[in-house]
């Protein structure tokens, strides 16, 4: 298996969404603008392709570079992202946004 595939792989089984939206009752650790994960060559993506899978991943990794407490990010269909290090996230249901958390043991309770 190609690389970029199996990351694209890991990025739809390591992550879980939250919900529609940013996370709206916390103040974002960290914060960019549009096209920050991507080039805007590669335009809007829909939530289920594997490019849009790939920038959540991609949002994780430079989140917890720059804060490893991280526990939250959102990603935008136009490769915008915020990290949160917050304990909650209550998604505000926006659209063109979701927001995500590491799907594994730890996480079970933000449910």
């Amino acid at each position: 298996e190609h690389p970029i595939q199996q990351s694209v792989v890991d990025a739809k089984t390591e992550y879980a969404p939250v919900g529609d939206g940013y996370c709206s009752l916390t103040d974002a650790s960290y914060s960019f603008n549009a096209w920050e994960l991507a080039d805007r060559s590669i335009g809007v993506q829909g939530f289920e392709t594997d490019v849009y899978a790939s920038w959540v991943r991609e949002a994780f990794l430079r989140c917890q570079e720059k804060d490893p407490k991280t526990t939250y990010v959102s990603v935008w269909t136009d490769a915008a992202y915020r990290c949160y290090s917050s304990a909650v996230c209550k998604p505000n249901g926006e659209g063109g946004t979701k927001s995500w958390f590491p799907h594994d043991d730890r996480c079970k309770f933000r449910y």
